[in-house]
């Protein structure tokens, strides 16, 4: 009944922190995949948002590679975790409809609708999920200088509040057009508002007891997260027991986020302090990717296949100060325009051949890496191609 992280705490080697965050052996750099294609979404610091938004209900089930061969790029040292969507089971016409609710204002809802004929399949899920989450942090520290013997207490105390809302939608689609040949299509969308709310209390005691800096400080955090992405595939029999799988796929993201801040400084007494970010950043991702698998009389596998890549990022910071709200001012220590563009051009192959109880893979993977980053607002850009 809870989003896929739940679900991904009950995985072997897998860790999942209450932020939705994913570790896999202790280490977070994972590479998490949709049907075998990796998204933008599970990518930066706002991948176990992601997660979190994601009903456990529509994925069928949980592949860890935890040594991936080279059809994978190496961003993910750990290795890969790939969740496999759910497809319309049955005949005809299949449906269900959940509701779940929890105390400190948390509910999901989902339905999904599915149908399923000889050569057509649909399948197709909504989900609406709201968080809210409380916590709070002490940090109390005592230093001594190693010279004087003088002492100095730092104290700090932090409560967070966040609040996070969800909707998914998902359509997929698969037709049949001969025993052998089957094409698709598939669109989902994911919209997430996220707030964060961080009152907290600032003092510090010199070697005599008395207070020597002491402030309050109000944080808060607005983000509103559109995401889309539609792809189109092929999979044609090829022999016996030839297989070859095409897919062409787009994604964009819209990320907008508001970052104020407030400051009362009560030791040494100082005027209230604002402070505020806007954070405005933009991503579209295309990729063509073809695989082509052919078992071996030996029970040996070879596999090749193709992947181009090409992302656009674009990311708009401003930064305002001032006395108060009303009278903010543009502060150009923060602001920034950064755009960075990659085209990635890969191509592998592995063999896979099981003596006795053993199985040996060998591979190899070549890739042409095309970068170009701009920082705009220094007048800044470089170029950083390499092959490997």
């Amino acid at each position: 009944t809870g989003a896929i992280p739940h679900a991904l705490r009950n995985v072997p080697s897998v860790e999942v922190d209450v932020q939705g965050n994913v570790s896999l052996r202790g280490d977070p750099s994972v590479t998490i995949m949709i049907d075998g294609k990796p998204s933008s979404l599970f990518q930066g610091d706002n991948k176990g948002q992601a997660l979190q938004s994601l009903p456990a209900d529509s994925i069928e089930r949980v592949e860890v590679i935890t040594n991936p061969s080279a059809e994978f790029r190496a961003d993910g040292t750990a290795g890969v975790i790939n969740l496999i969507s759910k497809k319309a089971k049955g005949v005809g016409r299949t449906g269900s409809v959940r509701l779940t609710a929890g105390d400190g204002d948390r509910y999901a809802a989902s339905a999904n609708l599915g149908y399923n004929a000889n050569k057509l399949t649909v399948s197709s899920d909504l989900s609406i999920r709201q968080d809210a989450q409380k916590s709070r942090s002490f940090d109390d520290r005592l230093q001594t200088d190693p010279v004087s013997g003088a002492r100095t207490a730092i104290d700090q105390d932090q409560v967070t509040y966040i609040l996070a809302n969800s909707a998914n939608a998902r359509v997929s689609v698969d037709y049949d057009l001969t025993p052998r040949t089957r094409i698709g299509a598939e669109a989902h969308g994911n919209y997430t508002f996220f707030r964060v709310d961080a009152p907290s209390r600032f003092t510090s005691d010199d070697f005599t007891g008395g207070p020597s800096d002491a402030f309050t400080r109000q944080l808060s955090v607005h983000q509103k997260r559109a995401a889309a992405e539609a792809s189109i595939n092929l999979r044609q029999k090829i022999g016996a027991e030839g297989d070859f799988t095409a897919s062409l796929s787009h994604e964009a993201i819209v990320d907008p986020r508001i970052r104020a801040g407030h400051t009362f400084d009560q030791v040494p007494l100082a005027a209230d302090a604002f402070d505020e970010q806007r954070l405005d950043n933009h991503l579209h991702n295309t990729e063509l990717k073809g695989d082509y698998t052919q078992p071996m009389a030996d029970m040996s596998k070879l596999k090749i296949g193709f992947d181009v890549e090409h992302l656009d990022n674009a990311y708009r910071n401003r930064g305002f100060a001032g006395p108060a709200l009303g009278a903010l001012a543009p502060d150009p220590t923060l602001t920034n325009l950064f755009l960075f563009r990659r085209t990635i051009s890969a191509a592998y192959v592995t063999y896979e051949k099981p003596i006795g109880d053993l199985t040996i893979q060998a591979g190899l993977r070549v890739e042409d890496v095309r970068q170009d980053i701009d920082q705009a607002t220094l007048g800044q850009s470089v170029q950083n191609d390499y092959l490997r």
